[in-house]
This record gives C-alpha cells, sequence and structure tokens, in this order.
C-alpha cells in the first residue's frame, strides 16, 4: 500500500471530488458549456469550476501556499506551490473520450514532493509521495523495462506554440528508428502511460508545469526518467520535455 501523509491525503480527496464534480457537469452541460480559447483550443465551464474548487480546497487547507493553475495563473508567494491543472485534455474530456484528467502536484522548495493524477473515465487514481513510490488503486506502479524500439510505443504531444515541422520531424525519426508512436490529447495521461509500464516514453518540445509536474513524479517514483529544465526554472516558463523507462534512447533528444 502506499505511504501517505496529511498532503498526499489531501490531494487524492480533493481529484478524486474534482473528478466526480467535472463528470457530473459534462453530463449536466447545456448550450454554453464550451468556449474557444483559439484553433483546436478550448475551455468548459468545468474547467473553470474545477479549478476554481481545488483553489478554494487548497487555500481553506493551507492558507499561506502559493497556487499556480491552467486558467488563472498564479496566487500568492511561498516556498510551497501547488500546481493544477483542472481538466487536461479537454478536448477529450468534453467530447467523451476517455483520455483526461486532473492533475495536482505539491512543490516544496523547488523539489515536486507529492503529486496526483485522477483519471475518471478510465477509474484510475494514481498517486505518488517523493521517496515512497507510486501507485494506482492502491497498486505499485512500475515502468516498463523494454529495452528495444522494436518493442516500444512513445507517446508524443504536440503543442502549437511551435512549428508543425518539429512534430512531423519527430515523428520521422522516431518511425525511422524503429519505435512506434500515439497521440493521445492529454499529457497528464501520456505520463501515466509511461509511469504505468503501457508506454516506454513521452516526448514534447514544449511542456507547461500544470501538465508535467504530476507526472513527472509518478514517473520517477515508479523508477524512470525525466529530461527537462529544472523545477523551478520549468515552472517560470515551460520546458521541453522527455520522461521514459529508463531503458530507451530516443533519437530526437537534443535539449
Amino acid at each position: 500500500m502506499a505511504t501517505t501523509d496529511l498532503r498526499l491525503d489531501f490531494c487524492q480527496t480533493i481529484a478524486q471530488q474534482a473528478g466526480e464534480l467535472a463528470v457530473k457537469m459534462r453530463q449536466q452541460s447545456g448550450a454554453n458549456f464550451i468556449a474557444n480559447k483559439g484553433h483546436q483550443d478550448f475551455v468548459t465551464e468545468a474547467d473553470q469550476a474545477v479549478e476554481r474548487f481545488i483553489r478554494e480546497r487548497i487555500d481553506a487547507q493551507f492558507p499561506n501556499e502559493a497556487i499556480v493553475g491552467e486558467e488563472e495563473g498564479v496566487t500568492g508567494q511561498s516556498d510551497t506551490c501547488w500546481v493544477i491543472d483542472p481538466i487536461d485534455g479537454t478536448a477529450n474530456y468534453m467530447r467523451g473520450l476517455p483520455e483526461w484528467a486532473i492533475s495536482i502536484a505539491c512543490v516544496q522548495n523547488d523539489r515536486i514532493t507529492h503529486a496526483v493524477l485522477d483519471l475518471p473515465d478510465i477509474g484510475k487514481a494514481a498517486s505518488a509521495q517523493i521517496g515512497c513510490g507510486a501507485f494506482v488503486n492502491g497498486k505499485k506502479l512500475q515502468v516498463s523495462n523494454t529495452q528495444t524500439p522494436a518493442k516500444s510505443m512513445i507517446i508524443l504531444g504536440h503543442s502549437d506554440r511551435l512549428p508543425l515541422k518539429t512534430h512531423l520531424s519527430a515523428i520521422d525519426d522516431l518511425l525511422s528508428a524503429g519505435f512506434e508512436y500515439r497521440r493521445q490529447g492529454s499529457a497528464c495521461f501520456g505520463l501515466f502511460s509511461v509511469a504505468a509500464g503501457w508506454a516506454e516514453a513521452y516526448h514534447e518540445l514544449h511542456l507547461n508545469p500544470w501538465d508535467a509536474f504530476a507526472g513527472m513524479l509518478l514517473i520517477t517514483e515508479a523508477g524512470g526518467t525525466v529530461t527537462s529544465k529544472p523545477v523551478a526554472e520549468f515552472l517560470k516558463s515551460g520546458s521541453a520535455f522527455t520522461a521514459t523507462n529508463g531503458q530507451i534512447k530516443l533519437p530526437m533528444l537534443d535539449f
């Protein structure tokens, strides 16, 4: 069983409640439920409501700590910072596809110390505490031991913040080296896939901290490796990002 403390118990509870709220709001959605932030970039009433819910719970339990969220940005200033994505994979969530997640991570003195990914549509709740391992539904997570490209699945992320040719180049590099790949539309779901041993790596040329931090701790506590900027820098500006099972080498790594 997972070793827990107050913060991890808290993360698990509010992530589960946030997931239940998101599912309920999708079931009850009306005409104004979905809005556009940009081209193929959506926000729902649930994204905003779930983030407010999580922020309110954190403020009530840990009132002097900072929060960074996708929808409302940065509030507070502290050596302890909560990094949250209320719904990662909104385009999937709003269409009823299962690849989306609630992501909550706690950063203390520039180290990610606690993390939860709740994946309501597939009934998975994953958590990690630094130095204590990673677990899903009470069972220990372990990255895969696959060592060869011919048996490896790579999850690719894509961002409109970067030229399309960089994403296409990554696909070409992977296929030429013998790897298979998928694009799931949710970094959090992809990182969980690596931690769970479903895939051997996740790669994206620019990832925001709220998409990455919870999954980063899950992967490292499950025995994998992460290549990115240091946490403090990542928190400020995002980062190029690769996580692997520690057994394979991707052909496009150049940072």
